[in-house]
């Protein structure tokens, strides 16, 4: 790898963690991951894409409307590591679908053909996937939280799995069970309680 060039960024060494030392044609200096340089999926320091984001304000001339805010937020959240909440998207994988990391033209069309409105937030669907059409829509604040709420997940014979299905295939209501686990009561005395007392679910949930 060392003395390879991969797009703007020439390889000066390796720093450890499958992290390579690149200079970048501006001068700049960037650790990226190997397999990043290898697939080119990191072509610069992030000079590049600087300069097609300042490119792009002159075109759409939306810089200072929520919808773009809510765009670079999400772009900040993905791939800046200087956030403090990238440690929960970025630092967890989540990433952008490529159709919108290159262009706020196209998340602004999808966003605008699907209900956006400017006092909703985006939110993915699935909190364990990326930004993309399929995995995001526009809600309230509220039904964000909601959404966070049921994302937790809990470790059952090393198996990750989510409390809402969990609770959904063992014909017990969720929010009944959230709050039980929320005040400390075990997964297993949760189930067995809420079980017994739901003797005429239908055997289909269970």
């Amino acid at each position: 790898m060392e003395g390879k060039v991969f797009g703007h960024l020439t390889v000066l060494g390796y720093v450890g963690n499958e992290k390579w030392k690149c200079l970048c044609d501006c001068g700049n200096i960037s650790y990226p991951n190997g397999n990043s340089l290898r697939t080119g999926k990191t072509k610069s320091c992030g000079c590049r894409y600087q300069e097609k984001l300042v490119g792009s304000l002159t075109t759409h001339g939306k810089r200072h409307t929520r919808i773009y805010s809510i765009y670079t937020n999400m772009k900040s959240r993905c791939y800046n590591k200087n956030r403090s909440n990238y440690k929960y998207y970025g630092g967890k994988g989540i990433q952008i679908c490529d159709d919108w990391k290159s262009s706020f033209e196209n998340f602004y069309k999808w966003a605008m053909s699907n209900g956006y409105t400017d006092d909703l937030e985006i939110d993915r669907i699935d909190n364990s996937l990326d930004y993309s059409p399929d995995n995001c829509r526009f809600v309230t604040r509220k039904e964000q939280i909601g959404n966070r709420t049921n994302s937790l997940y809990i470790v059952i014979n090393g198996e990750r799995i989510l409390f809402k299905d969990l609770c959904e295939k063992q014909g017990v209501d969720y929010k009944t069970a959230h709050n039980q686990l929320r005040q400390g009561v075990s997964v297993q005395k949760i189930f067995k309680d809420l079980k017994i007392n739901n003797k005429e679910a239908p055997s289909e949930q269970v």
